[in-house]
């Protein structure tokens, strides 16, 4: 009960916490030690009796849409941490029994123990609408990152279908900072994770392009080829009408481009691409010769008057003459 609360960053509801607790066989273990019920699931009996016994350290309040407990005070918290969460053992035990909650996996499990099922989102049949599972959303992915499930991390988070939710449900930027907890990424969580990053700012406004942004990718990016497998409708079933799939774009097609960085050190005020060179005039007197493929610096230039602009011209390979042309008119 407490690791559980003092895992969970937001508190949990009480329907949720009971459940978690019946997926628990060595919480059950100790309640059913001398007496095999029907359904082994904790009885609504002593789950009370264990919030009667700890409500003056708790409160009650409002999150994710749901009436959730936590810890009263700070102190509280501290030492149900130290208690309970003091070791990553600990802490990967009481994630993991989350993650398997919101996860599904318990209700695989445990079928007979009466879990509530917990969807990513709840459809309304008689008007069309919906609403998702803020819960879920919040809490599965940092259970699943501190429990260190590799393989239900890759499966639940890094998908189409979890992009999309968590996007619409305007938690996306929640997201992209649960997947930088990720220490070890393999190719296609980098690649899902740099997806989210350049793409979120507009999917936050228009997020129905997430699958046609998706396929726009190169051809050579795991996000491209999960994409190009499903529907409009397998990202986002919860919307009635769907966005068809545009594939022929004028886009690259094979590996991902290229791209570098050179940090000048210098504010620059102009720049010029030649076959072999790029060449950088700073606002501090100074040309800068930098080689095209590899970033390096080959020569600088200082000068002492105001100049206008900068004009190259490449003999060859090895010859590159620089023209400056100062404020004065002369060259």
């Amino acid at each position: 009960f407490c690791g559980l609360l003092g895992q969970s960053d937001h508190g949990l509801s009480d329907n949720d916490l009971q459940d978690m607790l019946s997926a628990d066989d060595e919480v059950l273990d100790v309640v059913f030690q001398y007496h095999s019920p029907s359904i082994r699931r904790l009885p609504d009996v002593v789950f009370t009796r264990l919030h009667v016994g700890l409500k003056d350290y708790l409160v009650q309040r409002s999150a994710f849409g749901k009436s959730v407990m936590y810890w009263y005070h700070r102190q509280f918290w501290q030492a149900a941490e130290k208690r309970y969460l003091s070791t990553k053992a600990e802490i990967r035990k009481y994630s993991a029994i989350i993650a398997d909650y919101y996860g599904e996996k318990s209700h695989k499990k445990y079928p007979d123990r009466n879990l509530k099922s917990q969807p990513l989102y709840w459809p309304n049949e008689e008007d069309g609408s919906y609403r998702f599972n803020l819960t879920k959303l919040e809490h599965l992915p940092e259970a699943l990152i501190n429990s260190k499930d590799k393989d239900n991390i890759d499966k639940d988070l890094f998908n189409m279908k979890f992009l999309a939710a968590k996007i619409e449900a305007n938690m996306g930027r929640n997201l992209l900072f649960e997947l930088a907890m990720l220490t070890k990424c393999t190719p296609r969580q980098f690649s899902y994770r740099a997806f989210l990053a350049s793409n979120l700012h507009l999917l936050e406004q228009y997020p129905f392009l997430l699958l046609q942004r998706a396929i726009n990718t190169t051809d050579a990016n795991p996000v491209h080829s999960d994409a190009v497998l499903l529907s409009d409708q397998d990202v986002s079933p919860w919307r009635s009408k769907y966005m068809k799939k545009v594939y022929h774009l004028n886009k690259c097609h094979g590996e991902d481009p290229c791209s570098m960085v050179i940090d000048t050190g210098m504010r620059i005020a102009e720049t010029i691409f030649t076959t072999d060179f790029i060449v950088t005039r700073s606002t501090t007197s100074k040309i800068s010769v930098w080689d095209y493929d590899s970033g390096k610096m080959i020569t600088t230039i200082d000068y002492d008057y105001t100049t206008n602009s900068v004009d190259v011209v490449e003999k060859d390979p090895a010859i590159l003459w620089v023209f400056v042309l100062l404020a004065s008119g002369d060259i």
